[in-house]
Formats: C-alpha cells, structure tokens, sequence
C-alpha cells in the first residue's frame, strides 16, 4: 500500500493521533514511525516522472499473538 495513502487516512480520521505519535516518540513523518515499529517492509520505489513512492506492508511473518 502507498504510504501516502496512508497518511491521508490517519490524517483524515484521527489526526490527534499523528501529532500524539510525534510528540511522544519525536518522529517527524509516519515514515520514521512506521520504520521504528520493524512492523512493516518498507519498499522505495522510483515513479516514471522521477519522484520515489513508498511502499508498505506488515511483515508476513509478524506474529502478533503472545
């Protein structure tokens, strides 16, 4: 899934969460959020006019049951 994609649901949906996320960890971007977690592969991609897209998933083989 495109990581901006992302961002503009969380943006849209629970903003105060965003800013919480930053606030309390000091991450700038839901990148370096979504990095710090090692929940999620994490791809870079170039565009066709030049730009980088990211990419993410969750790890397949995260186990979230403890």
């Amino acid at each position: 899934m495109l990581l901006t994609t992302a961002a503009q649901f969380i943006h849209q949906h629970a903003p105060e969460e965003v800013v919480g996320l930053k606030k309390r960890y000091g991450y700038k971007t839901l990148k370096e959020v979504i990095l710090a977690t090692e929940f999620f592969d994490v791809i870079e991609e170039q565009t066709n006019k030049g730009g980088t897209r990211v990419l993410y998933r969750i790890k397949p083989d995260l186990d979230f049951v403890d």
